[in-house]
């Protein structure tokens, strides 16, 4: 199988405007990155802890502080394992993120899928958030049920400055997933040169451009 076969079901989950986001991220989303087409609402039994995660999506960071100053735990989830730390990553919401982070919230939960907020944040290039999750123990290496790790996804996507900070913060460039391929192959595969270029700084072995 090649480097350019669709990438796994990472961002399996509850939410439809994922689909958007990542639709507007790339213009050929891997299949199964798209989200299923059941609601928030759905999907979580709790109105409390569907309130969250709605203010997580959308940024509220004033109705987060309010839910969170009642008692409501920063991982709360739905049925598919998605957090709210996840929603405010996936969606670019960084003070929310912040605000989440500084109330405890487990920045290395997976979801059903095995899928980590890192990885939503470096399929999208969210440098900001990334650091963010970093700085706060992310765990670089993790990989999801398909083996997929946060620098495949970012080198994927080709998100050179995503992929440095991933390499600076010790993520293991020769990782395979359930396919045997490497973030220098989907780099490669996608003709992604400054991507290929700065894996190879990291010491990736394989293919790499001239």
């Amino acid at each position: 199988m090649t480097a350019s076969a669709s990438a796994p079901i990472m961002l399996a989950g509850s939410q439809q405007e994922a689909n958007i986001i990542i639709e507007q991220t790339e213009k050929k989303a891997p299949p199964s990155l798209k989200q299923p087409s059941s609601t928030l609402t759905n999907s979580v039994p709790s109105s409390r802890d569907s309130l969250l995660l709605e203010a997580a999506s959308q940024g509220d960071v004033e109705q987060g502080e309010q839910l969170l100053s009642a008692g409501l735990t920063p991982d709360v989830g739905d049925e598919s394992g998605w957090t709210a730390l996840m929603m405010a990553t996936l969606h670019g919401r960084a003070p929310m993120v912040e605000l989440l982070l500084k109330k405890g919230a487990n920045v290395n939960l997976q979801n059903a899928t095995g899928g980590t907020a890192l990885m939503m944040a470096a399929i999208q290039g969210q440098n900001e958030i990334l650091q963010l999750l970093l700085d706060r123990g992310a765990n670089v290496n993790v990989q999801d049920t398909k083996g997929w790790t946060a620098l495949m996804y970012a080198a994927r996507s080709g998100h050179t400055p995503t992929v440095q900070i991933l390499l600076s913060s010790g993520a293991e460039v020769d990782v395979k997933n359930a396919e045997g391929q490497t973030a220098l192959m989907y780099a490669t595969a996608r003709g992604h040169k400054e991507t290929v270029r700065a894996l190879q700084d990291g010491k990736a072995g394989g293919t790499l451009f001239n």
